[in-house]
């Protein structure tokens, strides 16, 4: 793979590194490869870490490999105990950590974090219900 530079956001630049593994113990992989080629053929740099890898050992290549994007894939339903992580992001300028279930489509904020994002906690309405495995709780939908 070249470093040729590509089209990305925010304009020419080198390409977006992205790294690709499968976390657990699933052994099927054909579709995760399928994707690196995609993702290859677009002008992106793939690091494949391969099977059974754990979320040690895919934070470290994605520190190590100054990747831009991780994809993680599993189909064992190992998203239920090895999928939740943290990930720092920012939002507007505002470096804020999330907690992400990988099996999920909403992320967590602290009410500390809100704060800091103009986001007031007393404003919301606490609507949507979620299981989690310290029981229900409730959540307040917003848009970052």
């Amino acid at each position: 793979m070249g470093t040729s530079e590509i089209d990305t956001p925010t304009g020419s630049g080198p390409p977006i590194r992205v790294v690709l593994a499968k976390l657990g113990l699933d052994g099927h992989d054909r579709g995760l490869k399928v994707v690196a080629r995609m993702l290859r053929d677009a002008g992106m740099e793939v690091v494949y870490l391969g099977l059974r890898q754990t979320t040690g050992t895919i934070v470290t290549a994605v520190e190590q490999e100054d990747a831009d994007v991780v994809g993680i894939s599993m189909h064992n339903a190992g998203h239920l105990t090895l999928g939740p992580m943290l990930v720092r992001a920012l939002v507007d300028g505002t470096p804020v950590i999330f907690l992400v279930d990988t099996g999920a489509t909403d992320v967590v904020l602290s009410e500390t974090d809100a704060r800091r994002l103009g986001i007031d906690p007393d404003d919301l309405s606490f609507t949507r219900l979620y299981s989690t495995a310290n029981g229900t709780v409730s959540g307040a939908p917003v848009r970052l």
